[in-house]
């Protein structure tokens, strides 16, 4: 674990002692994306040491627009997952929360949103009113080192604050992931450990049934343009939106050092592709996966996941297999990169049944429990869904 984030816990009161044997579970989330909001709330409640392995990949909306402009990893769902483990009694947090949110205004007119932001810098802005002094200045000053630097690069429309305070921090840095993280981390409550899984600047491309290729997380996810209407047989990298060459991708050093220190890993519910998928593509982490001795879930998604166009659950399975084989070779037994698929009792909210055979042949489980309540059948319930991985850690 980070000796910095183990010493701020340690200091929080939130872990007594740095002994491992008295450590809360820390579960391992290859994930991205907003899915695991309401689940990050939980977790927090049950332990500070989750890690979350997220895409560097993503090419929408805000982030998009940083990442063309600078050449760098996408920071937007690293954002909503620091948020999202922020510890919500700590002073200031629904300001800090509100502020890692904000946007400037939708605007075809750039010189009347630079405006807007230059008027946020000067402090009087709602979102700067009840932050902590400490947190405020901070923010301003590093707003301030952004805009001075890349005014005339960046369209300041519909920017999100939270992207630009995160760019800002990461170049101040020299680009160091590393020193970035821990730089937020001294200054935020933030109740978990999130990563980008890789800090190259690549792009996702995917290849359907009928050959077509698609070249871009926000053309994949059927969020900002229309659904896929064929299955995709393929997601690799490639170097840039414009250009299909494959490349190769390498684990980060200290996420294998956090794969191997897992007591659970869990591909969760989201995007099937461009979260779980993605977080799999770097060479190294089906290795990782391959060579920790802990229990390895998949929990499948409900309702509709416009990424995974005709497939049903046995496939579902079988794919993620068959991307942890990439890395982790064929002679890998099954059991070691999956041992469980956690389900709802209720099998009607999976398009399809688990083949019975291929289950017992590999060696993995089907754990059913009630993960549903109400009429929210789309969604897992956050705090059913934290214990139910929390008791298999």
């Amino acid at each position: 674990m980070d000796h910095l984030i183990l010493r701020k816990l340690i200091e929080d009161g939130l872990v007594k002692e740095q002994n491992p044997s008295n450590l809360p579970p820390q579960i391992l989330f290859f994930s991205g994306g907003s899915a695991l909001t309401g689940l990050s709330a939980q977790l927090k409640k049950i332990t500070p040491l989750s890690i979350h392995l997220i895409s560097p990949f993503d090419s929408g909306g805000s982030t998009g627009k940083l990442r063309k402009a600078f050449n760098i990893p996408a920071f937007g769902d690293l954002r909503n997952r620091m948020v999202a483990l922020m510890d919500e009694d700590a002073r200031g947090y629904k300001e800090i929360a509100w502020l890692f949110k904000y946007r400037t205004a939708e605007s075809d007119d750039k010189r009347k949103c630079l405006e807007e932001f230059n008027n946020l810098l000067e402090g009087n802005h709602l979102v700067f009113e009840k932050l902590p002094l400490l947190i405020k200045d901070y923010v301003i000053k590093n707003l301030i080192y952004f805009k001075n630097k890349f005014a005339r690069e960046f369209d300041f429309c519909g920017a999100s604050l939270g992207n630009i305070l995160l760019t800002a921090v990461y170049f101040r840095n020299n680009k160091s992931l590393e020193s970035m993280l821990k730089e937020l981390y001294l200054l935020f409550p933030i109740r978990g450990i999130v990563r980008l899984t890789s800090t190259e600047d690549f792009q996702l491309f995917a290849r359907l049934e009928d050959d077509t290729e698609v070249v871009g997380q926000h053309l994949i996810t059927g969020k900002e343009v229309e659904p896929l209407c064929k299955k995709i047989v393929d997601l690799r990298l490639v170097k840039s939106l414009g250009e299909g060459v494959e490349v190769t991708c390498y684990l980060d050093k200290n996420n294998e050092r956090y794969i191997k220190s897992a007591d659970l890993i869990c591909y969760p519910p989201g995007s099937f592709y461009s979260s779980i998928i993605a977080n799999l593509l770097p060479k190294g982490a089906g290795k990782a996966v391959a060579s920790t001795e802990c229990n390895k879930v998949y929990v499948p998604n409900l309702g509709t996941d416009n990424e995974q166009y005709g497939m049903c659950l046995q496939e579902s399975v079988e794919t993620l297999i068959r991307y942890l084989r990439r890395d982790a070779g064929n002679s890998v037994e099954t059991k070691t990169l999956l041992t469980h698929v956690l389900l709802d009792e209720d099998s009607s909210l999976y398009r399809g049944d688990l083949d019975t055979d291929f289950i017992q042949a590999h060696g993995i489980q089907v754990l059913k429990s009630r993960l549903v309540t109400g009429d929210r059948n789309t969604y897992y319930n956050p705090r059913l869904l934290a214990e139910a991985l929390a008791s298999l850690s």
